[in-house]
């Protein structure tokens, strides 16, 4: 019988017969295909279990499982399947043979059709992880957000059962919105929690208990030993009940941390321990040691909280006082190598690669302040006196930075590094080089800017005196004093390092550095390493509509926008009230908000201040010494909310801040990136940032997408609307990000503005041409879509060209081009090439054929040497997929030939093709293959363009994972890491993975194990000499929805297996897997 609730489950025959006759509402959808095992394999279990059930004698029972393998084998051999009573209903004309249930409705519902075609469609409503099958929550890179996870849950339950130890307001906050929902339509909750240590929150377990359809239960650590249990129970009447178990408490730091783990068991799959979990729950319940909470119960709970932290904290002397390990014993010396984390290794290879790809050797290097800059400059130039130290001697370093405090800590971490205690001189306030510069004293210096021009010491150095030269907080370069610097000496190696690259002055810095930023460390890497606080962001519905404020140069009209902020009592009501519901204790917090303008900032102090609140304002025109103590006291605690206008932007650390506002919109991404950093800092006794964004009715123009996808976890794949949509389960670890409905409202009303005119590319072609032409510059593809923020795989869909499109435009005068069309379905393809030698060989080749070079001198059979016909045939099959093809002189030869008739679309190429060269952000290698091979390690190739480079000459017939090419005496496996669809697959990403940089986790084809000819060969390959390569990718699409180049990783060697039918293997790598790549394969951990 079905019950109207949320299913997982395919639909059986049975089952459609009951929708139809009692005419029930029921949505179905699609399984993926790499689901659709384990979907079938849950089905069967269950029935299987009710039959056996039934079976009581034991012989009878081995019996029919005896008739069920027999079966089972007779279908492998005959491909023919007995008919049995619930035979899965066919659903032919699907993309996939079977269906799942995911819901019924009772015949009261309303509006049926509606509620069935939301439910296909929609993300939102139903966890992401499986009903039926359960899963384990580790922080694996890829899985859902707990804290999203939970909020979903709630909303698909008919009862919920919360057991744990720890509530704050910090955790609560991240499912309180879907709590409320919940019991205000009728749903039950039941809350058991405890004083242990004195963790939780007064005001979090009121919250609860004020809840309509909540009860409360509160175990006293004074009456009975401590409670360490975590458990929410989400009980569903269709029989799909969800349990999680786990480290968890309710609190923002437990709640989606990396490192905690907490599986989630499915009554379907783990019937036996959900129904002991929800058991012993019931007992907990029922037990006297457990005493219901009411309001008035709250002096005594917080007096019990209390007196619990106490007990804590004596016993724990000094741990309130401890400091960060960063600032602990200062003169510890490290005796091991120091090696960079991945995120950190993936920036020096971004360095390496400008300087060896691009020669670009003035680099410039973004991060936010606490991620480490300096040690990433001190990894940076142990790997350049690796390549260039002479007879021991390292290349001499000029350090600048503007404090003598950052001047010290860099030459620690440069001689911790180095492991060289003695390393460098200090020359800054009362410490001076020893000996003079002809001595070598001014080799490696450490040198504060104002000591360079304070003695003219500059004057006195030669211009190439310093092989690398690192310049700390950067953005200060286009000052006079830093200038001066730069414009004296010619290093080999100029290094900018900044976390505020957007200066107010609007003066770049990047003409210093080649007009581009080498490497960023995006915040999401920064707060999943534990670098930066994790935060919770709200979007709060702002009741100020700005959609009609005047939008200039660079964003809203800043006068405008001060005069609706500056007198708003309302507004600034609202502002308080949200504070109030959203921190813990107003008066216990440190809070920075940012305002439109001076008479702004003072209003809210001034309104913060009625209401009893310690706030106060401080501006561009506050001297030195009120600025100095303002931020004493927000450091201490003896001021709450001081609001600011740009002057916390850059410059000040103040890491205590634990609150931040948002009180005006800011276009700037980077300037939004700056004020949220300033909150950012780790510091003990900070639980997590809290970030209040007031958020209302926005001009077209306003940019919402960028500032919540810079928020986002990079490795998540969904778009910022779906994010949006979804109450954001790709936030980083630890973090939540949720706005209030009418915001949510806003943003994707302004998301949608924004995409329909991002697909405007005549119109946003003719303003870029425009501009260019008031500024006398020429319209240029890469111009255009840096002025728009549009990577070129958003804009070679297959269907446009910037040649065309320019044309359209009336740019260019004429366009017959013959490859123009073939040209354009293969752009999508050719925007992915990231093989520097190919790039340069391609480039080389067309521009060539602009010139007196014809086509058949070009193809010239003398001319090409094994290596460059390939690489000419995987152009050519990418272009026009030819993928039967095998070298045909005349046929490349013509088709060369017509693109030397197309000059227009041959310059976009050449163009398309040192764009890719421009993003490459790895030095490639060679792979110790086949001299006529051109397949270069790490680079990515299509399936085909990887074949054609093996030297395949036929490709079109191989669909399998796995290739052996007799000839070459070479297995080639091409994994996908994500085989399913779906965002997270339990059932199919712990099959193939990165174990370290060194060892890949492999599955076989399910043919093969340790008896098969092919299993012998992969165990046996390096004594039979033949060889094994290892191509990987993450996805089928890349986020585009183009198909999804396989990664190099050269050759791997056997080293063991397990299991058979499929082999579970671990080769090792020729090569280390570089870091970019390995944050995609090591899809198990990530710390």
């Amino acid at each position: 019988m079905l019950e109207p609730g949320y299913y997982e489950k395919p639909l059986t025959r049975l089952e459609k017969s009951q929708i139809e006759l009692e005419r029930l509402a029921a949505a179905t959808k699609t399984v993926d295909e790499a689901e659709i095992p384990l979907a079938l394999s849950a089905y069967l279990k269950s029935e299987l279990q009710k039959v056996l059930t039934e079976i009581e004698e034991p012989e009878a029972q081995v019996e029919f499982s005896n008739q069920i393998l027999q079966a089972v084998h007779r279908l492998t051999a005959e491909q023919e399947a007995p008919a049995i009573n619930h035979n899965i209903e066919e659903a032919s004309q699907l993309a996939t043979p079977l269906s799942n249930i995911i819901r019924v409705w009772g015949q009261q519902e309303t509006d049926l059709k509606a509620l069935i075609k939301h439910e296909k469609n929609s993300t939102d409503a139903r966890p992401e992880t499986s009903l039926a099958q359960s899963s384990l929550f580790s922080g694996t890179p890829g899985e859902p957000n707990l804290a999203s996870e939970l909020n979903k849950e709630i909303k698909t339950a008919d009862r919920i059962d919360l057991l744990v130890s720890f509530i704050k307001m910090s955790g609560l906050n991240r499912i309180k919105k879907s709590l409320a929902e919940f019991c205000k339509n009728g749903g039950k909750l039941r809350v058991i929690t405890t004083t242990y240590l004195g963790a939780s929150d007064a005001k979090a377990i009121r919250y609860l208990s004020e809840l309509p359809n909540c009860e409360v239960k509160v175990a006293y650590s004074s009456s009975r030993r401590n409670l360490h249990a975590k458990s929410y129970i989400f009980h569903r009447s269709s029989g799909y009940s969800t349990v999680y178990v786990g480290s968890s408490n309710l609190s923002a730091q437990a709640l989606t941390d990396g490192l905690e783990w907490n599986v989630k068991m499915a009554l379907v799959d783990q019937k036996q321990t959900v129904e002991q979990i929800k058991a012993t729950f019931d007992i907990y319940w029922a037990h006297q040691d457990f005493k219901t909470f009411h309001p008035e119960d709250l002096e005594a709970l917080q007096a019990e909280l209390q007196s619990q932290k106490r007990v804590f904290i004596k016993k724990n002397p000094g741990l309130d006082s401890q400091s960060t390990s960063s600032s602990s014993s200062s003169n510890t010396q490290v005796l091991f190598n120091l090696e960079p984390y991945q995120f950190q290794a993936e920036i020096l290879e971004k360095l390496e690669a400008a300087r060896t790809n691009l020669n670009s050797r003035k680099n410039l290097v973004v991060a936010a302040t606490g991620t480490g800059k300096t040690m990433i400059a001190a990894f940076d130039y142990r790997n350049y006196v690796r390549e260039r130290a002479k007879d021991g001697k390292r290349p001499r370093l000029l350090f600048i930075a503007h404090t003598e405090e950052i001047l010290k800590q860099a030459q620690k971490t440069f001689q911790t590094v180095l492991k060289d205690y003695d390393f460098g001189q200090l020359f800054v306030g009362g410490h001076a080089p020893t000996a003079a510069l002809d001595q070598g004293a001014f080799d490696h210096v450490f040198m504060s800017i104002q000591m360079a021009n304070s003695r003219e010491i500059i004057e006195k150095i030669p211009a190439d005196y310093y092989d690398y030269i690192i310049i700390d907080e950067v953005h200060h370069a286009a000052a006079k004093t830093y200038k001066k610097i730069l414009h004296h000496f010619e290093p080999d190696i100029l290094l900018g390092l900044t976390a505020t690259p957007e200066r107010m002055d609007d003066e770049s810095i990047l003409p210093f550095f080649d007009d581009r930023i080498a490497a960023e460390i995006r915040l999401s890497e920064a707060i999943n390493k534990n670098l930066l606080s994790q935060f919770q962001y709200f979007g709060i519905s702002d009741s100020v509509d700005l959609s009609e404020v005047h939008w200039g140069v660079g964003g809203y009209d800043q006068n405008e926008l001060e005069a609706l902020y500056a007198q708003n009592v309302e507004r600034a009501d609202l502002v308080i009230e949200k504070v109030k519901e959203y921190v813990n204790d107003p008066n216990e917090v440190r809070a920075l908000g940012f305002c439109a303008g001076r008479k702004h900032a003072k209003f809210m102090a001034e309104q913060f201040q009625k209401v009893g609140l310690k706030a106060d304002y401080l501006d561009g025109y506050t001297d030195e010494a009120r600025r100095a103590d303002l931020q004493r006291k927000l450091r201490k605690g003896e001021l709450n909310f001081l609001f600011v206008i740009n002057v916390f932007n850059e410059g000040v650390d103040i890491p205590e801040i634990d609150t931040v506002l948002f009180l005006r919109p800011t276009q700037s991404l980077t300037i939004f990136l700056q004020q949220l950093g300033r909150g950012l800092r780790l510091s003990d006794n900070k639980d997590c940032l809290t970030v209040l964004d007031f958020i209302g009715a926005a001009n077209h123009k306003y940019d919402f997408g960028s500032r919540f996808q810079a928020l986002l976890d990079t490795k998540k794949r969904s778009s910022t609307k779906e994010e949006v949509e979804t109450d954001f389960p790709g936030a980083p670890k630890g973090c939540f990000i949720q706005l209030e409905k009418k915001a949510q409202e806003y943003v994707l009303e302004n998301i949608e503005a924004s995409l329909r005119l991002s697909k405007n590319y005549r119109k946003l072609l003719g303003e870029y041409a425009l501009e260019q032409r008031t500024a006398q510059e020429s319209v240029t593809l890469k111009g255009f879509l840096e002025r728009f923020g549009i990577a070129p795989q958003k804009f070679y869909n297959g269907k446009r060209s910037f040649s065309e499109l320019k044309y359209d435009a009336g740019l260019i005068d004429s366009f017959e081009e013959p490859v123009a069309e073939a040209l354009t379905k293969a752009f999508p393809r050719l925007v992915s090439i990231d093989s520097v030698a190919w790039l340069n060989y391609l480039v080389e080749t067309f521009e060539s054929l602009g010139t007196t070079v014809s086509s058949a001198e070009l193809m010239a059979e003398k001319s090409l040497n094994e290596n460059q016909r390939r690489m000419l045939l995987m152009f050519q099959r990418t272009v026009w997929n030819g993928s039967d093809s095998e070298w045909d002189s005349d046929k490349v030869r013509e088709s060369f030939e017509s693109l030397k008739q197309s000059p227009v679309m041959r310059a976009e190429l050449v163009e398309i093709l040192n764009l890719n060269k421009e993003a490459v952000s790895f030095v490639e290698k060679s792979a110790d293959l086949d001299p006529a091979v051109p397949l270069q390690l790490h680079a990515r190739y299509s399936r085909d363009q990887l074949l054609t480079g093996l030297g395949l000459t036929k490709v079109s017939n191989i669909r399998e994972g796995v290739k052996w090419l007799p000839e070459q005496e070479m297995d080639v496996l091409l994994v996908t890491l994500n085989k399913s669809e779906k965002n997270f697959s339990p059932s199919t990403m712990y099959d193939d993975y990165s174990i370290d940089p060194t060892h890949f986790h492999w599955q076989s084809q399910n043919s093969a194990d340790e008896t098969t000819e092919t299993g012998k060969r992969y165990i046996e390959h390096d004594a039979r000499g033949s060889s094994v390569l290892l191509f990987v990718r993450q996805s089928k699409k890349d986020e585009w929805g183009q198909t999804e180049p396989y990664a190099f990783l050269g050759k791997v060697h056997y080293q063991e297996h397990s299991g058979g039918k499929p082999m579970s293997i671990i080769w090792k790598l020729d090569e280390p897997i570089p870091a970019h790549i390995e944050k995609e394969t090591s899809t198990l951990v990530d710390l």
